[in-house]
């Protein structure tokens, strides 16, 4: 999962704070490869991340994958709170939901 900003300048050095208790039940959420310094504390990464010298405007990048005993069907948000200083604080919302998925590399079958 990624949360990508709409700024057209870079937001400096901010924070992300990534409530992932609406999905703990049935998926793992992780904080991905990047820029940022992460803590966790219960269900909440708190990442900060130094985006200063950074064109893009990608502000974190998360692992989410279904835990062994999800079920299809299952939902459940994932509240991401961006803070910037000089800018402000936004929340946003991000479903997460199991679907019928694959296994790779596939598993044979036998006729």
């Amino acid at each position: 999962m990624a949360l990508h900003s709409l700024a057209p300048q870079s937001l400096g050095t901010y924070t992300v704070r990534v409530d992932r208790s609406g999905v703990t039940a049935f998926a793992d959420v992780r904080e991905g490869e990047g820029r940022s310094t992460c803590t966790t504390q219960g269900s909440v990464i708190t990442c900060t991340v130094d985006g200063a010298n950074e064109p893009d405007q990608d502000l974190l990048t998360l692992g989410v994958t279904a835990r062994a005993d999800a079920a299809v069907g299952q939902r459940g948000e994932l509240a991401l709170t961006v803070t910037a200083p000089g800018v402000g604080t936004a929340t946003y919302r991000s479903t997460v939901s199991i679907g019928e998925g694959w296994t790779w590399p596939p598993r044979p079958t036998w006729s």
